[in-house]
Formats: structure tokens, C-alpha cells, sequence
């Protein structure tokens, strides 16, 4: 799935003559959205160095997943989970909160049309961190 993806990026040439004229194939776009349509973007709550391939592996044997999961870093401690079965993607989203390496990671889906910069996790999962922190006092007393 993201193979397909970083193909069909290769592909994307534009030069200096063409600058001005940049056309793209309506089925290359009805492509890129079935692809991006089984995304969850997450973000881990803790800045820290995270190992993808150490995520990938812990989330696949977790959530039990039996399409293929693949985990692009893409910076500020978010990650798009591409899972390619609608099922399973709807099933971590419905038993979230999730937790690695002791941080906690918030989910949403993710159909790739914003900059995921500019998704807010935190205000939509604010009763996550609220219940996290919760419970870390809990079991500090």
C-alpha cells in the first residue's frame, strides 16, 4: 500500500517547460483516495524517540491485525497507520486508548486531505490524557 503510494509519487515529474501545466489523471486520484481511506493518523503524547519498526511489530501482535500494517514516521511524534482491512481499522479505533513505551497514543482516522499538522488529537482525545493522568496519580498514592 505505501509502495503503491511511494510509486505513484516517483512518477509525479514536473519539469521547467511544464511548470506551468500540472495535470493529474482523475483515476490516479481516485486511486491515491482508496488507498488513504483505511489511514489513522496517531500521535504519541510523550516527546521521545520512538523505533517504527519497534511499533509496528508491538501494534500488529496488539491489535491482532491481519492485513498488513505499515507505520510511516512523519515527524512531531506522528505517525500514519496504513491497515488495510476497514474491519480492523474501525476495531482499533473502537478500543483506544492505546499505549507504547509508556506514552500514550491517540488515534483518529485520517483520510490524508489536511496537513496532519494541523489535525487536532489532543482536543478531540483530551478525556484520554485526562484518564491517563488520572490514573497515574491513582497508582503514585
Amino acid at each position: 500500500m505505501v509502495d503503491e503510494l511511494q510509486t505513484m509519487w516517483l512518477k509525479l515529474a514536473i519539469t521547467e517547460e511544464k511548470a506551468n501545466e500540472i495535470f493529474i489523471a482523475n483515476d490516479w486520484v481516485d486511486n491515491v483516495i482508496q488507498i488513504l481511506k483505511h489511514n489513522l493518523l496517531g500521535k504519541m503524547l510523550i516527546p521521545k524517540p520512538y523505533k517504527v519498526e519497534n511499533m509496528k511489530v508491538v501494534f500488529h501482535n496488539t491489535w491482532r491485525i491481519q492485513a498488513s500494517l505499515s507505520i510511516p514516521d512523519i515527524g512531531h511524534h506522528c505517525f500514519i497507520f496504513f491497515i488495510e482491512d476497514e474491519f480492523e481499522k474501525d476495531r482499533v479505533l473502537l478500543k483506544q486508548p492505546w499505549m507504547f513505551n509508556k506514552s500514550l497514543l491517540v488515534l483518529q482516522e485520517y483520510d490524508g486531505l489536511q496537513a496532519p499538522e494541523e489535525v487536532d488529537l489532543i482536543g478531540v482525545h483530551s478525556r484520554y490524557v485526562f484518564l491517563a493522568f488520572h490514573f497515574i496519580c491513582e497508582t503514585n498514592v
